[in-house]
């Protein structure tokens, strides 16, 4: 990935091959998996949802966005929801369930745009199907 950050890929993508051939890379050697994991946490992605136990450990522009959009307040606030949404019956973990609460993602057009670029425009040409390889 950063091979191809460097070689102006903006948004590297890679095949599903060569994806996998990173994971056994990483989960080969346990320390480099352990400093994957924390990088989760670091950018808020894998922090509790019960509470903010983990939240200081939220860094740099994540946790400034973290902050500024008051993310504790909003994931917490999500959490109860799907808690009520359990408990009522309304909510089960299955496959249909799960994908009815998927919103479509507010477009953006500075960043679309830049997305549908033709590869050679360092975007995903297209969408976002296009994969090395």
């Amino acid at each position: 990935m950063i091979r191809l950050t460097r070689d102006g890929v903006c948004l590297p993508h890679v095949s599903p091959i060569e994806c996998v051939d990173l994971m056994v890379e990483v989960l080969s050697d346990m320390s480099l998996h352990h400093a994957a994991a924390e990088g989760y946490v670091k950018a808020g992605l894998r922090v509790s949802l019960d509470d903010s136990s983990q939240d200081h450990f939220i860094v740099r522009e994540a946790a400034t966005f973290w902050k500024e959009l008051d993310m504790r307040k909003k994931v917490s606030s999500t959490a109860a929801e799907v808690r009520e949404e359990v408990k009522q019956g309304r909510l089960t973990w299955c496959y249909a369930d799960i994908r009815r609460l998927v919103r479509p993602y507010p477009r953006h057009k500075h960043v679309d745009d830049a997305l549908a670029k033709p590869r050679g425009g360092h975007g995903l040409g297209g969408g976002r199907a296009a994969v090395r390889g």
